[in-house]
């Protein structure tokens, strides 16, 4: 996968997604999940790396709240 190689060759462990919020989608969020876990799971990245989402707050309802916060 890809995605892993930004990771291995660069010591970032925090990544700052914006504006997705825009898109009017919650399960954009779901995927990105499923992919910081696939990264911080991987035998390849030796260290922990963070997802953090800058969005608005009416983009989710209590219920959708609760599966990613």
């Amino acid at each position: 996968m890809k995605f892993y190689i930004f990771f291995e060759a660069t010591g970032h462990n925090v990544v700052i997604i914006e504006d997705l919020d825009r898109f009017q989608e919650t399960e954009i969020f779901t995927k990105l999940r499923e992919i910081n876990l696939l990264i911080n799971n991987s035998n390849k990245i030796d260290r922990h790396v963070t997802f953090i989402y800058a969005i608005r707050d009416e983009m989710f309802t209590d219920k959708d709240r609760t599966k990613f916060f």
